[in-house]
């Protein structure tokens, strides 16, 4: 199998390409570091190349792969790593040297043992990544990726930030240190199941930090309170199009997910207004509540504050049914748009 790829990247490969994406290729191969000697010459002869992904691989050789990439111009590039026993100290260390210096959008994801057993190794690593000048997803898988976090430089030309902590891996000082770092070029803030709710340091912390030009504000299963919320809400910028909340907004904080609260239907009839709803960018496109009881007094703030719109410019709103009440319904879709969900 070695063979058969080392010659398709030799011979079958144009020298004209400009987007290359390979997924498990070098862990197919019985032989792997042929397929990626032959890796690395493809690429040392693709001049004009801007977007490059390799996951799912192994990291022996891969230096040669890195080495041979564009030092200019590179707007995208994903490397996912799976190490093998065979691998070595000395490979994270060549591979750490190979690295170029910037790229528009990073991707990294690393999956191993030198974390656990040598950090410094991996600090090292971490150091040397391409600085993202436009887009950087950061997810944490193990306990260690989330201690690296401040180790990674934001761009103070970033645009778009993902920050993931979807396996409970990323602790809220970790996730602080990030938010206190944010550039405020960003347009797009992606928070994605990370330890934010319940007055956290880092809910203060991104109140202080709101980006002033953020156009999407995405919190999905943060944990946020209304509290949290209270605090968010004078924060957010007038450019704000888009905000997702969905998965949060209760009473007092909860696991993370989509549990039906117990008294759901207390919730949604509560008829006393709600002070983050009141203070919604007017210019809001698009509100993601599903997941969360709308109360009604929350549905008449809404009405009360955001104002009358054209057919075609009205904000849609995301609900899921049975957390918002029929009269809400009614009520919020006299100026938005309304989809309600299972």
């Amino acid at each position: 199998m070695a063979d058969v790829w080392a010659k398709f990247f030799d011979e079958g490969v144009p020298g004209t390409v400009t987007d290359l994406r390979l997924q498990s290729v070098l862990t197919m191969a019985a032989m792997p570091e042929r397929a990626t000697a032959a890796l690395a010459r493809l690429v040392a002869r693709l001049p004009d190349l801007t977007s490059f992904e390799l996951s799912k691989t192994t990291i022996h050789g891969l230096d040669a792969v890195v080495h041979a990439l564009p030092r200019k111009g590179l707007r995208y590039l994903h490397l996912g790593i799976g190490m093998r026993e065979a691998d070595t100290v000395d490979d994270i260390v060549r591979l750490a040297a190979a690295m170029p210096k910037l790229v528009e959008s990073l991707e990294f994801d690393i999956s191993c043992w030198i974390d656990r057993d040598h950090p410094e190794v991996m600090y090292g690593l971490i150091d040397k990544l391409p600085l993202a000048t436009r887009k950087l997803p950061m997810r944490a898988e193990s306990p260690w990726h989330g201690a690296h976090y401040p180790c990674i430089p934001l761009s103070s030309t970033l645009e778009t930030l993902t920050v993931s902590g979807m396996y409970g891996w990323l602790n809220e000082p970790h996730l602080t240190d990030v938010l206190a770092r944010l550039p405020p070029s960003l347009t797009i803030l992606d928070l994605y199941y990370v330890a934010l709710g319940g007055k956290s340091a880092a809910l203060a912390m991104l109140a202080r930090r709101m980006p002033p030009q953020l156009v999407t504000l995405r919190l999905a299963g943060c944990n946020l309170t209304r509290a949290d919320l209270d605090v968010l809400a004078p924060q957010w910028p007038a450019t704000l199009r888009e905000l997702n909340l969905r998965f949060n907004v209760v009473l007092q904080p909860r696991n993370m997910g989509a549990a039906r609260p117990s008294n759901l239907n207390e919730l949604v009839k509560d008829p006393v207004h709600v002070a983050w709803t009141m203070l919604l960018p007017p210019q809001l496109r698009m509100l993601d509540l599903f997941g969360v009881p709308i109360s009604e007094g929350m549905a008449m703030g809404m009405i009360e504050k955001m104002p009358a719109r054209a057919p075609m410019a009205q904000m849609v709103l995301h609900a899921q049914r049975d957390w918002v009440s029929m009269k809400s319904i009614a009520l919020l879709k006299t100026k938005f748009v309304v989809h309600v969900f299972e």
